[in-house]
């Protein structure tokens, strides 16, 4: 709606008061001025406020303007080398314009067109007071960035490239040497040196040029659209924070590109805005659930990545309420689609759409899943699932569907070996296992061949490889800490198989994906979320197979 809240960052509670600002309205964005003011803008129209002891006043409302606002900022008359004490209302409009409102007669007193004639997803303005004047970060359809000093040329004069989606958000530092930008493409992007650029427009106004600039580093790490950002000058480090279409907030190094940490609590979907308090030690989150949070930045850990994952609550089994369930796996079968939910169905989707329930597992949800075909019995479809169990269908009806407890937390990753076992992985277990699910009589039943032990204790492997070289067998896993780790099962007959050799952050703090042995060779290789790929080289040492990392690549 069109009205505002105040929470105490003391108590931390609502005031009771609400305030409203536009009726019938809606509220994008809010900007403090010096002085207590608020410039409060939503759709067409732009008010200003003044707050005093949590009490919000509107002071006055700007008509109707032409265009959306994306963005408003109040200057003082000297922008305009003009002597009176007369304030400037700067308004970002979605057309690439810029319009100036004298905020006593509230009139426009100037408009400026960019001389690139598009709409825009996005404007942040910054006035820099070292040199007097406005600029425009525009994020245009055309997934760029258009830097633009309106009050001196209608010519942009930088160019900023490198994200592969339309810009959502970006924001300034306070020097506005650095610009944040946030886009579609689920990244988030750092550009610096941007204040000799507007230095030069303004040393030299009759020949503006186009320069190119792209960004310092990027941030992979959120797997949906990445919606708001902010850059707070850290005592150690610079600080990236960004929200997400995913419901988190992440903090970032920004020298490095590294998570430091990942607020977890929003439900449903989207963090749409965040915001810093003037002490930079608070931010606060609003989301699509209609909640605002608040994340203290001291209680960062700079070691690990924080945030829980809850299972889902099912309370029915009753299959076709789109809002309750939902697809987790999907496999290939001959010519038609293995369809596993949330709430425990499986489907048959053939060619022509029609969707057939081939059983139901009541009070699972599923994980992960894949299928062993022309095994002892047929093909077998097996499904991990949140409580730890593995699931046993065959598509060939030649058994009952079972059920066995595999793992005490849930599955995270079922993998199909060389040799046709499986291997399992759950969330936050150093515990990995190698099952086959048949006993030595050949009957149904999931026996544990080898258990393998890697050294964090709350960690979550999500890649396997095997390697066997010269007949030796080499298991090679990575997990969430961004780590790999090699076990040697060869002649092993211990029940538990620790990690020989751990090849520690070789995706920063980012999950490793995948990883991949090369054929005939001793190559490997690995993908991460950090949007990097690894290389290694199989050396044998002492009558150890050891992996050195050679090189890695975005």
């Amino acid at each position: 709606g069109g009205s505002i809240k105040v929470i105490d960052l003391i108590t931390p509670q609502l005031v009771p008061a609400t305030y409203v600002i536009f009726h019938g309205g809606k509220i994008h964005g809010i900007r403090f001025q010096e002085e207590n003011q608020l410039v409060v803008w939503g759709k067409k129209s732009v008010a200003v406020c003044s707050f005093n002891n949590g009490v919000v006043h509107k002071e006055l409302i700007l008509p109707e303007l032409c265009s959306w606002v994306f963005d408003c900022m109040i200057v003082s008359s000297k922008v305009f080398d003009r002597k009176n004490n007369k304030s400037y209302m700067v308004v970002g409009l979605a057309h690439n314009w810029i319009e100036i409102y004298d905020l006593e007669t509230l009139s426009l007193h100037e408009r400026y067109q960019s001389e690139v004639k598009c709409l825009l997803y996005s404007m942040s303005l910054y006035y820099s007071v070292r040199y007097n004047t406005v600029v425009a970060a525009c994020g245009t359809i055309f997934n760029q960035i258009l830097i633009w000093q309106p009050l001196i040329s209608e010519k942009p004069s930088a160019c900023l490239i490198g994200h592969e989606g339309v810009i959502f958000n970006s924001k300034w530092s306070d020097d506005g040497d650095i610009l944040v930008s946030v886009s579609d493409d689920r990244t988030s992007r750092i550009w610096t040196g941007l204040s000799s650029i507007i230095l030069k427009v303004i040393e030299d106004q009759n020949v503006v040029q186009l320069m190119e600039v792209i960004p310092q580093n990027s941030f992979f790490g959120h797997t949906a659209r990445v919606w708001d950002c902010l850059y707070i000058e850290n005592d150690g480090f610079p600080l990236v924070v960004t929200s997400a279409e995913d419901k988190t907030v992440r903090v970032w190094n920004a020298n490095t590109g590294e998570t430091i940490s990942i607020f977890q609590g929003h439900i449903g979907k989207n963090v749409w805005r965040i915001a810093l308090d003037p002490t930079k030690k608070v931010i606060a989150s609003s989301g699509g659930d209609y909640a605002v949070k608040l994340w203290n930045l001291d209680d960062i850990d700079t070691r690990e990545v924080l945030g829980t994952e809850r299972p889902l609550a099912i309370n029915d089994s009753t299959p076709g309420d789109s809002k309750k369930e939902f697809v987790r796996c999907i496999e290939h079968y001959n010519e038609d689609v293995i369809i596993s939910t949330n709430r425990g169905f499986i489907y048959l989707v053939p060619t022509n759409r029609e969707w057939n329930i081939l059983h139901c597992f009541e009070n699972d949800v599923f994980q992960c899943s894949c299928i062993l075909y022309d095994t002892f019995a047929g093909d077998i479809l097996v499904l991990g699932t949140v409580r730890g169990s593995i699931c046993l269908f065959s598509l060939d009806n030649q058994f009952e569907p079972r059920k066995f407890s595999v793992m005490k937390s849930r599955i995270a990753t079922i993998i199909i070996t060389n040799s046709g076992d499986l291997f399992v992985s759950a969330v936050k277990s150093p515990l990995l296992k190698i099952v086959n699910i048949f006993n030595e009589n050949r009957e149904i039943e999931v026996v544990v061949k080898t258990t393998l032990k890697f050294p964090y204790k709350n960690g979550t492997v999500w890649s396997f490889a095997e390697y066997s070289p010269n007949e030796d067998k080499i298991i090679i896993v990575g997990d969430d800490t961004g780590s790999l780790h090699l076990f040697d099962i060869n002649n092993s007959h211990d029940e538990v198989v620790e990690s020989y050799l751990s090849l520690r952050y070789s995706h920063g703090k980012e999950r490793v994906s995948t990883i991949y042995t090369v054929p005939n060779s001793y190559k490997v290789m690995s993908g991460g979320r950090n949007g990097r790929i690894c290389s290694y080289i199989f050396d044998k040492i002492d009558g150890i197979w050891v992996l050195m990392r050679t090189s890695d690549f975005k």
